[in-house]
């Protein structure tokens, strides 16, 4: 059985309901860890939740994504710290050259395969709603995405 970290409590054997839904959150990453290590740091109780967490994410990752496309890449050493300081959180966690810089393409390349991951495990999940509910949660994502 996988680890799904210190503070998960496994539900009764014949509650399929809530062992597909677990599968669901394993498949995605998020665990049990009072740290908030393993995950977002909330466990989404249902997979409409879920799919509701993962197209918050989705949102964020493309945001990201839109900053790569556009972004013109700082020349000087002024213009340089300049990005830094303001960009810090764009350019958090991505891989640096030795100057400290981040390499635009495969900034870009990180971020288009996170977006597709992500849609990868959304599609997974809404498979296991209803099919009323899977319109539903899609009307959701597009008109949170008209909004930005």
């Amino acid at each position: 059985m996988a680890s799904m970290g210190l503070d998960f409590e496994a539900p009764p054997k014949d509650d399929r309901r809530a062992w597909q839904h677990l599968r669901s959150l394993y498949k995605v990453g998020i665990a049990f860890h009072s740290c908030g290590c393993g995950g977002p740091g909330l466990v989404p109780a249902t997979t409409e939740a879920l799919v509701s967490h993962l197209t918050q994410q989705l949102s964020g990752y493309v945001a990201q994504l839109r900053y790569w496309l556009v972004r013109s890449a700082p020349i000087t050493k002024s213009e340089f710290e300049i990005d830094k300081k303001e960009n810090w959180h764009h350019n958090w966690g991505l891989q640096k050259d030795a100057k400290g810089r981040v390499d635009a393409p495969a900034a870009l390349a990180y971020w288009q395969g996170r977006v597709q991951q992500l849609e990868r495990h959304i599609a997974e999940t809404k498979k296991q709603l209803p099919k009323n509910q899977r319109d539903i949660s899609a009307l959701a994502y597009f008109s949170s995405a008209q909004q930005r």
